[in-house]
């Protein structure tokens, strides 16, 4: 008898879970695409911006031979390398976007 309750008892707490796990619809998975999308824009432009900065500084300190080494030194700028994450997720765009994801 106790064996059979704790079964019991056991789908009971499972079966809710499975429940709750529903796919996402159609339009939930087209509005996250468009939300990634511009979250991406906004990133590329602020690290296109951060990548010419740090060019235009690496070629006025010296810190490489010339400006085509310093576009080499810097082409991954903002994006995620060795143990450097990757920048700008914390932008309004990417912070909506994320918070979508958590939405359903």
């Amino acid at each position: 008898m106790k064996q059979r309750l704790f079964w019991v008892t056991c789908a009971a707490m499972v079966i809710p879970f499975g429940l709750m796990a529903d796919e996402p619809t159609a339009e939930h998975k087209a509005t996250q695409s468009e939300l990634d999308a511009a979250c991406e824009i906004a990133r590329q432009k602020n690290i296109l911006i951060g990548q010419a900065q740090e060019i235009e500084r690496c070629v006025k300190e010296g810190e490489a031979p010339d400006r085509a080494s310093c576009e080499e030194l810097h082409k991954y700028h903002g994006e995620a390398t060795g143990n450097r994450p990757a920048l700008f997720y914390d932008l309004p765009e990417c912070k909506a976007a994320n918070k979508f994801r958590y939405s359903y």
